[in-house]
């Protein structure tokens, strides 16, 4: 049979109030803390683990979020995900993961939840699979101005990206994105556009499904058997880049001496690649933060007016757009 807080009571002597309050971490009444540490001890020995189920019913509430990603396999939507669980865990909320696809998503919205984060994906807002009871944050580079959001502008650090490699003398530049994420694909696509058209050059586009590094390697390496090959690539995250560095290694090609190549995420691992990643950084930690004090807010008060958060990505310049040539310039 399982531990329950009437059998801790028991045991203590203490009202089952009491122990109620002490495990449930009520800070607004008034015990001794030597009583709540005889409870928490006697939870421990008698292996208490709480209902859940049952607190739900009793409190209306689960604990529990949800958060939607569209390519979990991304470094960047990694990291969000990671780094968003770390600080929805530190105010005692569990997370779990909804795939994007809608049919799948519609299912995970069976279990009851108490708010979702929705990470650039328009297409689940717009399928009406979230139940309008539930609280919802969108998060990312996809603005939604009918619901909570914390945005990432990323146009100005991808515009400031193109300039920076243009400025290390790269001219056949190809831009390589994937249309899984597709306000990413606009900011970025649209910068390097502009600066193509400055040059006066070709624009040189590819398009890999989301996820699939090996692809990324393989058009990349493609492109370096062209006769005219890329001398730098510009990346919408930061997998791609890496796997674009791969592929023209497989020519025999070296990043930076042959080409430059800028990723898109600011994640960890491009801090520990040869050569280490430049690339257009987003305020991960700072959005993650936002977009919970957005969602627990909505979940204590539905009418509250509409919240709105604007970050900014940034270019971080690191090796692997540094020649010596340039970075003597």
């Amino acid at each position: 049979m399982p531990v329950t807080l009437r059998d801790i009571a028991k045991q203590l002597n203490l009202s089952h109030a009491t122990v109620s309050f002490v495990l449930n971490e009520r800070k607004d009444v008034a015990i001794p803390e030597a009583t709540r540490q005889r409870v928490f001890k006697v939870a421990r020995e008698l292996g208490y683990r709480p209902n859940m189920a049952a607190r739900a019913l009793v409190s209306g509430r689960t604990q529990i979020l949800s958060v939607c990603v569209p390519q979990i396999r991304s470094p960047h939507y990694s990291y969000v995900f990671h780094t968003l669980v770390e600080a929805c865990q530190a105010i005692g909320y569990q997370v779990l993961v909804s795939p994007s696809r809608p049919g799948m998503f519609r299912r995970a919205m069976d279990w009851p939840v108490d708010g979702v984060f929705v990470m650039d994906t328009p297409e689940v807002i717009a399928s009406g699979d979230i139940p309008s009871h539930i609280p919802i944050v969108s998060v990312g580079t996809e603005v939604n101005t009918s619901l909570d959001h914390v945005w990432v502008d990323i146009a100005a650090g991808a515009a400031e990206a193109m300039r920076h490699l243009t400025s290390t003398g790269r001219r056949r530049i190809a831009f390589i994105g994937t249309p899984g994420a597709p306000d990413r694909m606009s900011s970025f696509g649209a910068a390097y556009d502009r600066a193509m058209s400055a040059l006066g050059a070709e624009p040189w586009r590819i398009e890999v499904a989301g996820g699939d590094y090996e692809a990324a390697r393989l058009a990349a390496r493609r492109a370096g058997e062209s006769a005219n090959r890329p001398d730098g690539f510009f990346c919408q995250d930061d997998g791609i880049a890496i796997a674009a560095i791969r592929g023209m290694a497989d020519l025999g090609l070296r990043c930076p001496d042959d080409f430059a190549v800028v990723g898109g995420d600011g994640t960890d691992i491009g801090g520990v690649t040869i050569p280490t990643l430049t690339t257009v950084a987003s305020p991960v930690p700072a959005m993650c933060q936002a977009a919970l004090e957005m969602l627990i807010n909505r979940i204590k008060d539905d009418k509250l007016p509409l919240q709105s958060v604007s970050l900014q990505g940034t270019l971080m310049v690191r090796e692997s757009t540094l020649t010596e040539a340039a970075t003597a310039v």
